[in-house]
């Protein structure tokens, strides 16, 4: 049970202490997937989003990021400047 918490922790709390390199390379591998499916695939889009967030260690999107991704801003649907050190704000422009 002890192990379960331990593993439970460490795997939440990944997502914080993971790089801007390895963040930023999630989110753009979810985006280029999510770009290149067409309209009626929202369904795979949400999903592709919700999964690179979890990944980091953000909770689900709450709104359906198609929009956003239709406009070139799928970057900030999955991360914002508190995810990332300020040198790194740059890629959410």
């Amino acid at each position: 049970m002890v192990s379960m918490i331990i593993f439970s922790i460490l795997l939440f709390g990944c997502g914080k202490y993971m790089s801007d390199e390895k963040k930023i390379a999630i989110a753009k591998k979810a985006c280029a997937e999510a770009e290149a499916t067409r309209r009626f695939e929202s369904a795979r889009r949400v999903k592709l989003i919700n999964d690179a967030r979890s990944e980091i260690g953000k909770g689900i999107y709450p709104m359906n990021p198609d929009a956003w991704i239709e406009y070139g801003d799928c970057l900030s649907t999955i991360l914002n400047k508190k995810d990332l050190s300020s040198s790194s704000h740059w890629i959410l422009n």
